[in-house]
């Protein structure tokens, strides 16, 4: 297992994953800095299914048009 990275994010993030009532999550940073990593530890540790869209490639390409 990959060693643990960030353990507030990984709090903040779990304790969102248990929330009842929670919103779809968006994590957006400058770079893609341990993020991919994070999100597949919080799978990990709760065993659920997660999709990930990147959807920086669709708006960089519809920039460049």
């Amino acid at each position: 297992m990959a060693p643990r990275l960030h353990r507030s994010e990984l709090s903040s993030l779990l304790k969102w994953l248990n929330k009842p009532n929670k919103k779809p999550l968006v994590i957006r940073r400058a770079r893609q800095v341990r993020m991919s990593t994070l999100v597949r530890q919080v799978v990990d540790i709760s065993g659920r299914f997660c999709l990930k869209l990147n959807l920086d490639y669709y708006r960089d390409t519809l920039e460049a048009n």
